[in-house]
């Protein structure tokens, strides 16, 4: 005989109705709350999920803790090693190498294909826009590198690969989104890119077959190399 599956609720709730979509529906969610700390920086990398204590904050059984962290090793975002907790993904040297090599392959590919095919600019051009718009004024925060420039530097760079219009390199870089992010958080911390972006739309729009993507990988070998010196080996 079967055991009896365990329902997934808090202690001391009201059962209801169980099933395989509402296990799943349920680490979705906890994933989703779990990923968007991670992408806030809390809990930051290396600190240790431990499912019990997971189960507690979030109400749910430790089965559905455990899809939810398999679900976040997936995309990259937690590393989990035999009879250890799973921790947020400390990014290693090679790890950013490895990322930003495939990211470097699809947004060139992108690039090519914008200036070649003349495809609109118009969500790059508000890309842009967005960058430019949360760059801070005071002197103060002149070098530092701020969550809200974090997420639209990783818009405009979306922005990129979706101009191109093709499916496959947008579902390539959507992949390494997760990780780009953890990247940018984790290992970088002075913004002295402000101005990059302009550029790069400035070239695509002039359709410089040659200016475009010089620019564009410019900046990201700038990223990669800040990435390495902060990356752990």
């Amino acid at each position: 005989m079967n055991p009896r599956p365990r329902p997934d609720r808090a202690p001391g709730s009201r059962p209801s109705a169980s099933g395989p979509g509402l296990q799943a529906s349920a680490a979705d969610r906890v994933a989703a709350q779990l990923r968007s700390g991670i992408f806030a920086g809390d809990p930051a990398p290396g600190t240790p999920l431990r499912e019990v204590d997971l189960a507690a904050r979030y109400g749910v059984s430790r089965h559905t803790v455990r899809e939810a962290l398999r679900e976040l090793v997936v995309a990259g975002l937690v590393s989990q090693d035999p009879f250890r907790s799973a921790r947020v993904r400390v990014l290693t040297r090679a790890d950013v190498r490895d990322l930003f090599g495939l990211r470097r392959v699809v947004e060139l590919e992108a690039v090519r294909r914008i200036v070649e095919d003349d495809a609109p600019l118009t969500a790059l051009e508000a890309a842009v826009a967005a960058r430019e718009a949360v760059e801070p004024d005071g002197p103060d925060d002149a070098l530092r590198y701020t969550v809200p420039e974090l997420d639209a530097d990783l818009d405009f760079h979306r922005a990129v690969v979706l101009a191109a219009g093709s499916p496959r390199l947008a579902r390539t870089f959507d992949m390494l989104a997760g990780e780009l992010r953890l990247a940018f958080l984790a290992l970088v911390h002075d913004a002295d890119d402000r101005g990059h972006h302009r550029a790069i739309l400035t070239a695509i729009r002039e359709r410089d077959a040659t200016l475009a993507p010089d620019l564009l990988d410019t900046h990201i070998r700038d990223g990669l190399r800040i990435c390495l010196a902060a990356a752990p080996d």
